[in-house]
């Protein structure tokens, strides 16, 4: 069976998961919880150097280590649905990746920040199965988690200036792309519309129908200044989730 392994709040996660859904693709989704899956990942995924990240796809076809290669395998696989990679636009899809990455790496930055200085979002993100009791004494271990993803990702406290700067410069050049009358950046629903529609989790979070958050932690992921200057891009968001996005429940989860 076709495994994607992954975190389910995640818009990097979420990227390769619209993908395989838009083709129908099976999988089976596992839950990763870093720092204590990441030895087994490097196993499984021969990466012994490079940063370990999630999503990646074990398929017999290989180990699709990130959501763009994923999201084209996907589209290899896929038949009887819309391309997700246009012919003659891979390039034009690819830019728009690119695009997406920086913002999210940007966004990733001012949520880990925030989090930091929230006690509730640090109780909410112990995995589900700690009883309720017990989670204050272990949220220690989500603040050294905390600050381990920020070591990982290179996230000071300056970062967090630049951060804003670069998620608001990419929002702009998606309402640029969308401000000559189509509801699609390359005129049909693409990758790319995929790609930048995600960037809004880091400024207010998509309904819990698609991807569930505890109030505390939706508070963490939203950037309130950027969700007011960006509200058209907001119903943009909303309104491809509605006409492209399956809910969450097309995700089989497994222990």
């Amino acid at each position: 069976m076709r495994e994607l392994l992954g975190e389910d709040f995640s818009p990097w996660t979420e990227k390769a998961c619209w993908a395989l859904n838009h083709h129908g693709i099976p999988y089976s989704f596992r839950q990763y919880q870093p720092m204590l899956d990441e030895p087994a990942l490097r196993l499984r995924t021969r990466n012994f150097r490079s940063k370990a990240t999630v999503p990646v796809l074990f398929d017999d076809a290989g180990v699709f280590p990130d959501s763009f290669s994923i999201a084209r395998h996907a589209e290899n696989l896929g038949s009887g649905t819309a391309a997700l990679f246009p012919e003659g636009r891979a390039e034009d899809v690819g830019a728009w990746n690119d695009c997406s990455e920086a913002a999210l790496r940007a966004g990733r930055a001012l949520f880990l920040v925030r989090l930091a200085g929230d006690r509730a979002a640090q109780l909410d993100n112990l995995p589900p199965f700690v009883p309720r009791a017990l989670r204050p004494a272990l949220r220690p271990i989500v603040r050294s988690g905390i600050g381990y993803l920020r070591w990982k990702h290179g996230i000071d406290d300056d970062a967090v200036t630049r951060a804003r700067t670069q998620l608001e410069t990419s929002l702009n050049t998606l309402r640029e792309a969308l401000s000559h009358g189509s509801n699609y950046i390359l005129g049909s629903f693409s990758y790319a519309d995929v790609a930048m529609a995600v960037v809004c989790q880091f400024i207010a979070p998509v309904d819990d129908r698609y991807i569930a958050l505890t109030p505390a932690n939706r508070s963490c992921w939203t950037e309130e200044t950027l969700a007011r200057s960006f509200e058209d891009i907001l119903r943009w968001r909303d309104d491809l989730y509605m006409r492209h996005h399956r809910a969450v429940s097309s995700r089989t989860a497994v222990p």
